[in-house]
C-alpha cells in the first residue's frame, strides 16, 4: 500500500533552525507517512517557490505548522485547500478566521493534526476547495476522534 505524502508547512524565515527541528522530529516520529519537506530545497532564489508549489500539487495533505506568522505559509495553506489537498493548520490562534475558512481542521497539537490526518486517509475522506467544516467542528480540543467524521456530509 502506498503511503499518504504529507507536505510540511511553516516558517522558515527569520526563526530558529530555519524550521528544520519540528520537520525533523516529524519525519522521524511518522514512519507510516512520506513527507515532502521544503527545507531540503538548497536555493535560495525564487525558484524554491516554484518546487514548493510542485511539492504541494504532488502531496495529499497538508500540515502547517503556524507557530508564528509567515506569508509564505499563509499562501502554502490556500494553495493547498484550493488544490483540493487535505488542509491541517496547528496553531495557538485558534479564533483566525483565514485559517478556519482554508483548512479542515484546526488544532494546537502537531500529534492531534497528524491523527487527524490518518483519520482522514483511513476513513477515504476526499477534501475539496467547497467543502467546509463547521467552525465549532474545526476547533475542537483536545482532540475528539469519536466527532471526526460526523461532518463529512453536513451542510451545516
Amino acid at each position: 500500500m502506498k503511503k499518504s505524502t504529507v507536505y510540511l508547512s511553516g516558517p522558515m524565515h527569520n526563526v530558529p533552525d530555519k524550521g528544520k527541528g519540528w520537520r525533523q522530529e516529524l519525519i522521524t516520529k511518522c514512519t507510516d507517512f512520506t513527507f515532502l519537506d521544503p527545507t531540503r530545497h538548497q536555493s535560495q532564489d525564487a525558484s524554491v517557490v516554484e518546487l514548493d508549489k510542485n511539492d504541494i500539487k504532488g502531496s495529499d495533505a497538508l500540515i502547517a505548522n503556524v507557530w508564528c506568522p509567515s506569508v509564505g505559509t499563509a499562501q502554502e495553506i490556500y494553495i493547498a485547500f484550493t488544490a483540493g489537498k487535505g488542509v491541517v493548520v496547528v496553531t495557538p490562534d485558534l479564533g483566525n478566521l483565514w485559517l478556519a475558512a482554508h483548512s479542515h481542521f484546526v488544532t494546537t497539537s502537531i500529534e492531534e493534526g497528524m491523527q487527524f490526518i490518518r483519520e482522514y486517509f483511513e476513513k477515504g475522506f476526499v477534501p475539496t476547495a467547497t467543502h467546509q467544516l463547521p467552525l465549532s467542528v474545526k476547533r475542537l480540543h483536545p482532540y475528539s476522534c469519536c466527532n471526526l467524521f460526523r461532518f463529512t456530509h453536513s451542510n451545516e
